[in-house]
């Protein structure tokens, strides 16, 4: 076996990808990962000083991180594990995604309510989209199917 074949068997840990709202020429971090620490330590390394309030049983999580030399980002985080049929990652990623989508409108000022509640739709449409291909991604990598 050479070193690449080592490399092929080689699993992912976790997959962090920058997306894009280009409604709001804005951007926000997508992380996946079967296991919570490890995104924990990939999120604290990336933003030196913070403390990610999320811990081993956390299934997913959206915050604002606020870091005074590298700046503020907005971060979602979903967890892998597909074993709870209480929780199927599509309820997962839709609850991030409405969360999300409070998250950024409330940081870009943007009003949101029963008369132009089209906006958001569009935003946590975006946001679905964009956090099914990271997971997918993830899925890909790591077993070469990309069903979710």
């Amino acid at each position: 076996m050479d070193e690449d074949d080592e490399n092929y068997n080689k699993k992912i840990a976790v997959i962090h990808q920058i997306c894009n709202l280009p409604l709001y020429h804005t951007k926000y971090h997508v992380v996946v990962s079967k296991e919570p620490k490890l995104a924990k330590e990939h999120i604290e390394d990336l933003y030196p000083g913070i403390i990610m309030n999320f811990s081993n049983t956390t299934l997913s999580y959206t915050c604002t991180i606020r870091h005074d030399e590298i700046g503020d980002a907005l971060l979602v985080y979903i967890k892998i594990s597909g074993q709870d049929p209480e929780q199927p990652i599509e309820s997962i990623v839709a609850h991030e995604a409405v969360n999300l989508g409070w998250v950024l409108t409330d940081e870009l000022n943007v009003k949101v309510d029963s008369e132009n509640y089209v906006t958001q739709a569009y935003i946590v449409s975006d946001i679905v989209k964009n956090i099914t291909k990271v997971i997918q991604q993830f899925e890909e990598e790591n077993t070469g199917m990309g069903d979710l």
